[in-house]
């Protein structure tokens, strides 16, 4: 894979596992969410490395050509990294 592709692919990937995380982390009147929670914690903490990477590789893209293209991929990457960190903790606040 070219390393210029890597922060687009990896806001694919990230915006997938979010959908996936937000979706199965619904709970039903019982409070049993859809999947177990060991599952939600490591596509969360999968999903904030990819992201986390993908936005590094598009600031480093970013300092040597800033194009639109980047630019987008590296900051949308940036939000999706917070988003899975204070998404991983807040599971983690359930199980405490």
């Amino acid at each position: 894979m070219k390393k210029e592709l890597y922060p687009s692919v990896a806001l694919f990937l990230g915006s997938a596992l979010l959908v996936a995380v937000t979706l199965g982390g619904k709970t039903d009147p019982q409070g049993l969410s859809t999947l177990p929670l060991l599952t939600l914690l490591l596509m969360s903490e999968f999903g904030f490395f990819v992201t986390a990477i993908g936005a590094y590789a598009g600031a480093r893209q970013c300092l040597q050509k800033i194009t639109f293209r980047n630019l987008v991929s590296a900051v949308s990457n940036l939000v999706l990294a917070v988003l899975f960190a204070q998404l991983g903790l807040r599971l983690w606040a359930t199980v405490i």
